[in-house]
Formats: C-alpha cells, structure tokens, sequence
C-alpha cells in the first residue's frame, strides 16, 4: 500500500475512481466518507483543507478502507457506525445495517396508528 499523494484532493480523486472502478455506486460520496473517518473531521474541515499534504498514517488507512470498500464491504462496517432516525448506532459484524426503507415503513406506520394513552 506504498502510495504517495500531495494533498487530500488528490486522495478523493484516487478514491472515487477506484470505488467507481469497483461499482460503488456513489463512489464520490463514499470516497468523502472515508476519508473523512480517516481524518476524524467534518466536511467543513476538508473542503477548508483539500490543498494540505496527508500524512503516512492517513494515507495508510484510507488505502486500507478503500480495499475493504472495493471488496465491497458495507461502508457502515468499515466506519462502525450507521445513522438511523437521526442518531448514530455502532455498527460491527453481529448486528444488522439500519436501510433508509426501514425509516419509510415507520413514518408510515405512525400516520396509521395513532397512540393512545393506556388510562
């Protein structure tokens, strides 16, 4: 995993092609989150930054997670977290990935049925 990049830039522009090369469909936001998990920043911070040199060490783990993103491994498992409602659940191998759907049937559910109080 001997790469080198001048900036962080350069490191999106690999890692979207490599995922779009590997059929992720949204290589361009993927390759973002990855490496801002990588960074432990915000967009906010990168796009300020996008012209700053990377070290060693986030250029090592954004290669890695870019290899288990192309291997096609839920990008919720490499980053170990999922948002759902809102709120963000810790994701590992013994749990399932929270899907966008699941939050559809709910606000449908809820338009249906209507609590009432137990007294």
């Amino acid at each position: 995993m001997n790469r080198t990049f001048f900036n962080y830039q350069s490191m999106l522009d690999y890692g979207a092609d490599l995922l779009k090369a590997s059929g992720i469909s949204n290589y361009i936001k993927e390759s973002e989150w990855l490496l801002l998990h990588v960074l432990d920043k915000n967009f906010s911070w990168l796009y300020t930054r996008l012209t700053d040199s990377p070290n060693k060490e986030e250029i090592n783990n954004y290669l890695k997670y870019l290899d288990l993103r192309t291997n096609h491994i839920p990008l919720q498992l490499i980053i170990g977290k999922a948002t759902f409602y809102g709120r963000d659940f810790i994701i590992d191998n013994n749990v399932f990935i929270p899907r966008p759907e699941t939050e559809i049937i709910i606000d449908h559910l809820k338009k249906k049925v209507s609590l009432q109080p137990l007294i």
